[in-house]
């Protein structure tokens, strides 16, 4: 069954014009579509790397804003940085991975400001 040119409505083979938008059938070619069918979104891996890597590198900021807890922050922003950085740069890549990394990066920073902080009060 033909389709309209201008609408993409399904005429009558023997039709001069479509009967949704008046458009004439006469002078056009008349065309066949082809069937498309919609792909199905695929569904991204993530690894628990990556997730993990989130994890640690939300807690580990969390940890290292604070001045009592800055050494635990360290310590899980080392882990979010190593565990992103695998997820990150494997195969496929994972983009909480990234985001853990990122995170792990800032916790790791923070923690150092706060142990510079502490270190200048005792000398």
């Amino acid at each position: 069954m033909p389709y309209c040119n201008q609408c993409g409505n399904k005429i009558e083979d023997n039709s001069k014009f479509c009967g949704n938008c008046g458009a004439t059938m006469v002078n056009q070619p008349v065309q066949q579509t082809q069937q498309h069918y919609a792909r199905s979104p695929q569904r991204i891996k993530h690894s628990g790397f990556g997730i993990a890597g989130l994890v640690l590198g939300i807690i580990s900021v969390v940890m290292s804003s604070t001045l009592l807890l800055w050494f635990i922050g360290f310590i899980l922003g080392i882990l979010a940085i190593i565990f992103g950085a695998i997820a990150y740069w494997g195969k496929p890549r994972d983009k909480y991975g990234l985001a853990g990394f990122i995170c792990g990066l800032v916790a790791v920073i923070v923690a150092m400001v706060w142990f510079i902080i502490s270190a200048r009060r005792f000398f």
